[in-house]
């Protein structure tokens, strides 16, 4: 047997039943206000920014800070060349 599973073929409900809030206020803010790709994009520029205004070094940073640095950085990279 062979599904194809995309990212658009998810409803609302699969994603919101398993949050541990509440759900109806999870719904209604991703329907009303902003999906979770806008919400966690809007972070993360703002993250951006903010490390344009206090640039981080990563020579300054031990093993796991410059593992959580990296690791955020990349998907960063990526989208912006996805949306480019």
């Amino acid at each position: 047997m062979w599904q194809n599973i995309l990212p658009w073929s998810f409803s609302l409900l699969q994603f919101t039943r398993e949050i541990k809030g509440t759900p109806e206020l999870e719904t209604k803010i991703v329907t009303e206000v902003a999906g979770y790709g806008s919400q966690l994009g809007t972070i993360m520029d703002v993250i951006e920014v903010m490390q344009k205004e206090y640039p981080i070094d990563v020579k300054t940073l031990d093993e796991e800070e410059a593992y959580m640095y990296l690791k955020f950085k990349e998907p960063v990279k990526d989208i912006g060349k996805l949306k480019a």
